[in-house]
């Protein structure tokens, strides 16, 4: 009886054993995706930037039934004449797929490409490369060969980004006049930029505790199209998108006022503590410029913090404009719709349009953000 109990012992854990040794055996050599397009060259222009890019694939194989999830980079083929060309660092285009085809939408694509050194009307060798991961019971990633499309970018200016969320307004007071707390259609916490092609930054004070998700231009207005969130896989300061697969974005525990750094392209973020002991608290903020004949139009502060500036549904008309504080001095730069003043810098050459206007006192950033 001893010997029969030892022998079913015995193959039980001949069993488990094998079917280990098969599974790693199977993790070790994964089938990469095989990627396809059916473009060789495409002319991106103001005109086709709503169409979209459509990317197909076979599916990859790690040996056993997982969901995988697959992610398009773009790299950039950079070199001037007589060097020889290098590719570029990567980044992220499109939403992360579980299916077996994706579709990038042109506009997306083209801030992405400016953004990685791309000239605006200059046709760009462009390759791409598909990811396929998988994180169950392990974190394995392969990549595809990769697929180069010739693509001519214009000049335009990357996606407006907003924070979504209980950053500036708690909960409790949802609902009330001048609360926007977790308002998906709120613009009104629209990101700033040092100017039209740099990292999106916020500098204000933010509730302690506090969650939010970063909302694309596009995505504004709707809880069904992607935002960013919090990549719990990836750890601190990672960004992914669909937010709703994985997490909102935290706020440190403490109240007080930080600097957010939003990289989108390498889906990274960061917060800073940002010192007001010594900063100025201006009594009026005013804008003025050759659209008002350069009288001091009164702006209003911000519910949440005293040195955010603002005016929305503000009617302007070609020209240049300056901010002002307390009607002794003046901050401007040549950015248009985004930009850091300087005192007495040059006149911020406006567009006509009908604009939420906001101004930061501290950091001096300031954005035009379009109403559609």
């Amino acid at each position: 009886m001893k010997n029969i109990i030892y022998l079913l012992l015995l193959l039980i854990m001949v069993a488990f054993g094998c079917k280990k040794e098969e599974k790693t055996t199977a993790l070790s050599n994964p089938t990469p995706p095989v990627l396809t397009s059916q473009v060789a060259a495409i002319e991106i222009t103001p005109s086709n930037s709503d169409s979209v890019l459509t990317f197909h694939w076979t599916p990859a194989d790690f040996g056993y039934s997982a969901a995988i999830t697959y992610r398009l980079y773009a790299s950039v083929l950079q070199g001037q004449q007589g060097q020889q060309a290098q590719l570029g660092d990567p980044a992220p285009v499109g939403v992360p797929a579980s299916e077996d085809s994706m579709s990038v939408v042109l506009g997306d694509l083209n801030a992405v490409l400016l953004s990685l050194g791309a000239q605006a009307e200059v046709p760009t060798s462009v390759q791409f490369t598909l990811e396929a991961a998988i994180s169950q019971d392990y974190y394995i990633k392969v990549l595809s060969s990769p697929v180069s499309i010739t693509v001519t970018p214009y000049s335009s200016v990357p996606p407006a980004l907003h924070i979504v969320g209980s950053a500036f307004d708690d909960i409790a007071g949802f609902g009330t006049a001048g609360n926007y707390c977790w308002d998906v259609a709120n613009y009104r916490y629209v990101m700033f930029r040092d100017d039209n092609l740099g990292l999106n930054v916020y500098t204000s004070s933010f509730l302690a505790n506090s969650e939010f998700q970063l909302f694309p231009d596009a995505s504004l207005g709707s809880w069904a199209k992607p935002a960013y969130g919090y990549d719990w896989e990836a750890g601190e300061g990672h960004l992914m998108i669909p937010a709703a697969s994985y997490g909102n974005i935290q706020v440190h525990n403490t109240v007080g006022y930080y600097t957010l750094e939003v990289d989108i392209l390498n889906l990274t973020f960061s917060f800073s503590q940002y010192d007001v002991s010594s900063a100025t608290v201006y009594s009026t903020m005013s804008i003025s410029g050759d659209f008002n004949e350069w009288a001091n139009l009164n702006m209003k502060q911000t519910h949440y913090d005293p040195h955010i500036w603002y005016l929305d549904s503000l009617d302007i008309s070609t020209g240049g404009v300056k901010f002002n504080a307390d009607e002794t001095t003046s901050y401007s730069a040549s950015g248009f719709p985004y930009g850091k003043g300087d005192a007495n810098g040059s006149n911020i050459p406006v567009t006509t349009g009908k604009y939420f206007v906001k101004f930061n006192d501290l950091t001096k950033h300031y954005v035009f953000y379009k109403h559609k």
